[in-house]
């Protein structure tokens, strides 16, 4: 289990926010069976905010504006 934070309400830094992907990337890499669960208090903002930063780190998009309207378009 890894736990990240940041405070309620502020966006991470880029360099906390590289190293969490960083290590989901790791860590997925490790087992094709590894997964990453991804929540957060409220359930929108800071979870979204990953999800988006993994996409684009791991190459899937290299634009953010994509990767957000894929999150949209497939959350609830």
């Amino acid at each position: 289990v890894s736990e990240c934070s940041w405070p309620a309400r502020q966006a991470p830094s880029l360099h906390n926010l590289f190293a969490v992907c960083k290590n989901m990337h790791n860590w997925l890499k490790q087992n094709p069976k590894n997964v990453c669960v991804i929540t957060c208090t409220d359930g929108r903002a800071p979870s979204g905010i990953l999800v988006c930063a993994m996409f684009c780190f791991c190459h899937l998009f290299n634009n953010p504006v994509p990767a957000m309207q894929l999150l949209s378009a497939k959350r609830p």
